[in-house]
């Protein structure tokens, strides 16, 4: 009983976890997260 209430948990938490992963991934724009944008030329700090 126990056992089986556990294999159930971990079932649910591992659909849980991959469906988020794979939704997260699809959604976010993983190139983006690699570009740096310029600093605009009239940004007061850069003089």
């Amino acid at each position: 009983m126990q056992l089986g209430i556990l294999i159930g948990l971990v079932v649910v938490l591992g659909l849980t976890a991959s469906f988020l992963s794979y939704f997260i991934s699809k959604t976010l724009n993983s190139n983006d997260s690699s570009k740096v944008d310029e600093v605009p030329e009239n940004y007061p700090h850069t003089n």
